[in-house]
């Protein structure tokens, strides 16, 4: 009787273990699945994002050279001025 008792428990203790292990292989499963999906939305939002990276970096080379134009133009019309003064005086 007492070894019906201890098969018994070791039957029991293994069915349960073979339950937690397959339950946790489904959490896997399932855990893996919803990983992927943020991990592709993550790539997708990554990849979005360097493409507005790449845009605003576009647009500050563009603003940069005309910040440069603009200076140029305006150190020209200064000096363009200085001349004029200079005619006007020395006349």
């Amino acid at each position: 009787m007492f070894n019906n008792v201890i098969t018994s428990g070791i039957v029991v203790l293994i069915v349960v273990l073979v339950f937690v292990i397959i339950k946790t292989i489904f959490q896997n499963i399932f855990l893996n699945k919803i990983a992927n999906k943020s991990y592709a939305q993550l790539r997708e939002k990554i990849a979005q994002e360097q493409l507005k990276l790449q845009i605003n970096n576009e647009r500050i080379l563009l603003v940069e050279e005309l910040h440069i134009t603009i200076f140029n133009r305006v150190f020209k019309i200064a000096r363009d001025i200085i001349l004029v003064q200079k005619l006007i005086f020395d006349k």
